[in-house]
């Protein structure tokens, strides 16, 4: 958000940090900036427990002296890398982008059928867990035989998804949270 810098007759960029809990409200909060340092008037000091985020460096940062928070990655995230690099190696980024289907058709039908947190995180080890599994142990194997140069999209792709590996797995063990932090970016769009 452009905002007017008093006492100097110009405008800088300012953001809105967005902030929800599931089937609960959002709160926007907004900063001068985006480093780290705005988390520390966003999480309460104690705040030891679950955040569901993005990649955005700022998080990780945060989280090298929060050691008692445990970060879910976004899969709407890591996806959408895949998807926008999709023409530089059509093959590869559909077989990636249809792994990733089919943990999006076992969400639908877990939102669908209404099962409680434990009954969601049993369902996710039998059905979804595979899937992560495999796209792994693929991710790992182009990696190390350098499929994809390093600044290329898919390379950036695979770059994000393997830095983000721990995280992406979170949601298969805690069926309280979602697969995605899509919660907060549509709360975002209007």
């Amino acid at each position: 958000v452009e905002y007017l810098c008093p006492g100097h007759g110009q405008t800088k960029l300012g953001y809105l940090w967005t902030s929800c809990r599931p089937r609960a409200e959002t709160i926007y909060q907004w900063f001068p900036s985006r480093a780290a340092e705005c988390l520390e008037a966003i999480i309460p000091a104690a705040f030891n427990g679950l955040i569901q985020c993005d990649g955005y460096s700022a998080y990780d940062a945060y989280g090298k002296t929060h050691a008692l928070i445990v970060w879910a990655g976004c899969w709407a995230h890591a996806r959408r890398d895949w998807f926008e690099a999709r023409e530089q190696d059509p093959r590869r980024s559909a077989w990636v982008l249809r792994q990733m289907q089919q943990l999006y058709a076992i969400e639908e039908r877990l939102r669908r059928s209404g099962p409680g947190p434990r009954q969601r995180e049993a369902v996710r080890q039998a059905e979804s867990r595979p899937i992560v599994q495999r796209l792994g142990r693929v991710f790992e194997m182009w990696r190390a035989k350098r499929i994809f140069l390093p600044q290329s999209g898919l390379g950036k792709a695979l770059t994000y998804a393997l830095n983000q590996w721990q995280s992406l797995q979170v949601f298969l063990k805690d069926g309280r949270i979602e697969i995605d932090n899509n919660l907060v970016e549509n709360a975002i769009r209007p």
